[in-house]
């Protein structure tokens, strides 16, 4: 099996801190799955609303090619394509994937991104190129695994060839439940984080530290995840920036799940509630 992408290493982590905290908004989501997947979706925050209407689907049109197709469109105007082709003949483990997403109010914010994926047993190698209303990067990363460890690096150039910025990252599973990650970003930014699954629970730690000749500046961020019986799923964390957050995935039945979150900043005593409900058929 390939290791995970470059952008994939901290992504255990990343995932139990961050996913299913809602922040202050609400949003409602249905999806379809059949031979085309249907995914509209309703998020209200503050004063502003979003709907989304996503259509994905995949199929072969020939013998050496596969398509995965997605669409998405907004009610702010934006228009999202992006095709994907795997599974090609000749180049066992290569991806191309491309990405065009068009504004239609506004002249000169659309956006394109192409990228390339490697992946075989040993490696997965990643080169994109973006354009949108910041200008053009070209960024380049791989992964290789060695001696039980994922070790990667990557860069990223602007269109005059100057170097915008390089990472290094690492993944190693210190046992079969406890996963210890890093991430180093222009010898300044450093982010550490450890995973541990123990069946029913899950704890993860982070130390992210924005410039590592300022450690004050740093912010350490604990958290858990709990299975209750019936699919439900409870959270909670807490951080030295003393930023208190709790969800709970309430499985209504089979197809139906409601997640809230409950987020507290006690310095200076301000709470943000957010929900989401989600249809899967």
């Amino acid at each position: 099996m390939a290791p995970p992408s470059f952008n994939d290493l901290y992504k255990p982590v990343k995932d139990l801190l961050t996913k299913n905290y809602n922040g202050s908004s609400h949003k409602i989501e249905i999806k379809t799955k059949d031979a085309l997947t249907f995914n509209p979706t309703v998020e209200i925050k503050g004063d502003k609303t979003v709907g989304t209407l996503t259509c994905e689907g995949e199929y072969d049109p020939c013998s050496w090619c596969h398509l995965k197709l997605k669409y998405a469109v907004n009610n702010g105007g934006t228009v999202k394509a992006t095709v994907k082709a795997d599974k090609l003949k000749n180049f066992k483990g290569l991806s191309v994937e491309g990405v065009a997403e068009l504004d239609m109010n506004t002249v000169g914010k659309d956006a394109y991104d192409l990228k390339a994926e490697h992946k075989v047993k040993q490696s997965t190698v990643i080169v994109q190129a973006v354009s949108n209303s910041k200008g053009q990067t070209v960024d380049a990363n791989g992964v290789v695994l060695t001696q039980g460890m994922n070790l990667g690096a990557g860069v990223t150039f602007d269109a005059s060839g100057k170097l915008k910025t390089h990472k290094f990252g690492g993944q190693y599973e210190v046992s079969e439940k406890t996963t210890i990650v890093g991430n180093l970003e222009n010898f300044q930014k450093l982010k550490l984080g450890f995973l541990a699954d123990q069946k029913q629970w899950k704890f993860a730690g982070e130390y992210d530290c924005p410039n590592v000749q300022a450690p004050a500046d740093a912010k350490v961020t604990v958290g858990t995840e709990c299975k209750l019986e019936g699919g439900n799923v409870f959270k909670a964390r807490f951080d030295t920036a003393n930023t208190f957050g709790a969800s709970l995935q309430h499985k209504l039945n089979s197809d139906l799940k409601l997640v809230t979150s409950l987020e507290i900043d006690t310095k200076k005593w301000s709470s943000t509630f957010g929900s989401q409900l989600v249809y899967e058929n």
